[in-house]
């Protein structure tokens, strides 16, 4: 007989992908917190899972002896009953497994292990034997910087000297390692004066933050007119004004990072705690107990920091917050920009978007009055807007051989090269070129898994969807002819090209296969904040968020690329993506001129773009949306159905579209899928649109309707991308 005393029933959502919230039987003094850390027997495996709900035994409907016993971790914070209402809400929005925001909120499903503290490298107020000026640099640098150097190649490489003279610093006793504790940074804030409407922007988070209230503000500002700063200036006022008050800072990818934690380094004389996939295990960890201990003032983090431990959420920022990475494509589908405004409302704090070229959803929640609008007038200090052309690329000779750039953007770079000033030359792609092409019979090489291309990266060819690769062959697979030929330009064909005409340019490549880390991409940005860099070749992650004074021409190698996908978000994504590299160009004294070279001039977009008339382009899409009834003047359900049986797939997918029965929902297809077969299984997809809320409906739609156990049907709530 089960002891009633001191017993509870737990109910549990663990790390697993389980369907369902699980009961477990725990013996304890008192009743334990909903949101405590629990250790619970799952099958064979032993995971961490959270509380949801407690009831004493006595309470309990079922039979209790049946129940397997689980494991109190008391050491570990509870996660508050804010944020344990918000993961609840989002995996049922999302039509997510219980378990998908308790492991978002772990790391590798775990309660992380406790590291021991940092050392890091101090003064010890010993003068050098002998002082040189690189043992000065070593001890200046130490002192006027406010990261901790947990290692000596760190501390050489910023103080600009060998390894060697902070080692023989340590064996002088000049420099010593001293412990971090694991306390709440020490806070020295030193922000400048705001201008009128950056004053008149703070102001109005600061009463909405003395209120305690919950609002949603959309930041709007053109590049460089100074939105950092006014949204520092509420974080300011929260750590002045709280003790344990904590700021989750969003960015879209850690290409921001770098400039934004220096930036932040010197206005607040601590540096911020990271969150993003490239963090080291250690720092992981170290970071995770951070946070939920509330040591963690500010966050600056990717989407995933949404659903870490916080103690007191005061405010959450969303930077860049049209960009379409916020949105996770795989396993737990969510919108990291709209699950910020919702974590907001169930923390009733202010949550502030910032943009220059919002989403159309974000812009159609100003109008509405739903969010409230700030804007900033022009840019911060004295920086003028930069000129833009189009290049016709129909009337240049260029797009054979490997030649790409036309004669306007390689005069312009060469007029900069001659002023000593820096240009970017900007490519929406990766690799040497996109794509390997047969010149004999005209085949692509394709995956072998998947109904997609490969694509050529230096002497390797691989598929960006499952990961297959394998070496770029001599002959074609196909025909025998050794005649395949990368098509097509990509950063590393575009450097080639650029050093062949400027061979003394110091020219570096930034794309996702030369920059995986923020230290790496950090590098990038110094190497160009000191003018090392001459001419920089860039994908998306130098478009947004950096800001280089002497970087004054940039030259657009496939304005229209985006436009030839022939989806929803198309041309929205081609002017944000446009509008944000434009404004790389002239952020200071200097003005900026742009080049964007385009087969179609008289597209309505670049009409739009050329007059720097963001708000007319926002009109016409918005009205084009309300013609159609598409998004944000309807809700979107995307089904993908699939399974490695095709013909399973497709009947699913029929039987699927014949019974539905959604209210005044409409459904489109099925239809494979643009990428018909990924990672060896097919694909069909479904769209349902309405007006009005489909949760419920849609649950029952889907239970009622049989499926073979072969076939997977996974429901993405406001899809981004129809791949």
């Amino acid at each position: 007989m089960v002891q009633q005393s001191n017993n509870f029933v737990v109910t549990v959502a663990t790390s697993l992908a389980v369907p369902k919230l699980l009961d477990y039987r725990l013996l304890a003094d008192i009743a334990p917190k909903s949101g405590a850390f629990v250790q619970v027997e799952v099958g064979t495996k032993v995971v961490c899972g959270i509380v949801v709900a407690v009831q004493p035994v006595a309470n309990y409907d079922g039979a209790v002896k049946k129940l397997k016993p689980c494991t109190l971790l008391p050491d570990v914070p509870a996660i508050q009953p804010q944020t344990l209402r918000f993961m609840r809400f989002a995996s049922k929005y999302t039509f997510a497994l219980p378990g998908d925001p308790v492991r978002a909120a772990l790391v590798a499903g775990q309660v992380p292990e406790k590291v021991a503290p940092e050392k890091r490298l101090v003064a010890s107020g010993i003068t050098p034997k002998a002082q040189t000026a690189a043992r000065q640099k070593v001890l200046d640098t130490l002192t006027h910087n406010a990261t901790f150097y947990t290692s000596q190649s760190d501390l050489a490489k910023d103080a600009e000297v060998s390894t060697a003279v902070v080692k023989g610093l340590l064996d002088q006793q000049v420099l010593a390692w001293q412990t971090v504790a694991d306390v709440a940074p020490e806070i020295d804030i030193q922000l400048p004066d705001l201008n009128p409407s950056q004053a008149a922007a703070a102001g109005q988070l600061a009463s909405c933050l003395s209120q305690g209230q919950h609002q949603t503000f959309f930041l709007d500002g053109v590049m460089g007119s100074g939105k950092t700063e006014v949204y520092f200036d509420t974080i300011a006022r929260i750590l002045e004004q709280t003790e344990d008050g904590q700021v989750l800072l969003l960015v879209p990818e850690i290409a921001l990072t770098p400039q934004l934690v220096k930036r932040f380094e010197k206005r607040f004389g601590f540096v911020p705690t990271l969150w993003h996939s490239n963090l080291g295990e250690k720092a992981r960890r170290r970071h995770w107990w951070q946070i939920a201990k509330g040591q963690a003032r500010v966050v600056i983090g990717a989407r995933s920091a949404l659903f870490l431990n916080y103690q007191n959420l005061k405010l959450l920022v969303v930077d860049e917050e049209h960009d379409s990475s916020y949105k996770q494509e795989e396993v737990f589908r969510y919108h990291g920009r709209d699950m910020a405004v919702t974590l907001g409302h169930f923390w009733q704090c202010p949550v502030v978007l910032c943009s220059a070229t919002p989403s159309l959803e974000t812009w159609n929640n100003t109008l509405s009055g739903r969010y409230q609008h700030l804007i900033l007038d022009g840019r911060f200090g004295e920086a003028e807007l930069p000129d833009l052309q189009l290049v016709d690329m129909k009337e240049q000779k260029v797009g054979r051989g490997d030649r790409w750039l036309s004669a306007p953007i390689v005069e312009a770079v060469k007029a900069r090269l001659e002023k000593g000033e820096q240009s970017l030359v900007f490519l929406n792609r990766r690799g040497v070129a996109p794509l390997l092409i047969c010149g004999g019979c005209g085949a692509r090489s394709g995956c072998p898994s998947c109904d997609a291309s490969l694509v050529v990266h230096k002497s390797y060819l691989i598929c960006h969807h499952c990961g297959f690769h394998e070496p770029i062959p001599k002959k074609c697979p196909k025909c025998d002819a050794e005649k395949l030929r990368a098509f097509g330009p990509g950063t590393r064909k575009i450097k080639d090209e650029l050093a062949s005409y400027f061979p003394e340019a110091r020219i570096v490549v930034a794309d996702s296969d030369s920059v995986k880390t923020d230290r790496q991409m950090g590098d990038v940005v110094t190497a160009m904040e000191k003018g090392e860099i001459d001419i920089l070749v860039g994908t998306q992650m130098v478009a947004k968020g950096h800001h280089f004074p002497n970087l004054t021409y940039v030259g657009i190698v496939d304005g229209d690329m985006g436009l030839a996908r022939g989806e929803l978000r198309a041309a929205e994504r081609t002017f944000q993506v446009l509008m944000q590299v434009a404004g790389r160009a002239g952020r200071a004294l200097k003005k900026g001129t742009v080049s964007i070279q385009t087969h179609d001039p008289q597209h309505p977009l670049f009409d739009c773009l050329m007059r720097m008339d963001r708000d007319q382009f926002l009109k016409m899409e918005l009205q084009s949306r309300k013609l159609w009834q598409d998004p944000p003047f309807s809700k979107q359900m995307a089904l993908i159905v699939s399974g490695k049986d095709e013909r399973a797939v497709a009947y699913a997918a029929k039987t699927l579209a014949g019974q539905f029965q959604v209210g005044d929902a409409q459904i489109l297809g099925p239809a494979p899928a643009p990428l018909a077969k990924l990672r060896d299984k097919y694909r069909y997809r479904l769209l349902v649109k309405s007006k009005h809320k489909m949760h419920d409906n849609i649950q029952k739609w889907l239970s009622g309707t049989n499926i073979p156990s072969s076939v997977r049907v996974v429901v993405d709530v406001d899809p981004v991308s129809f791949y």
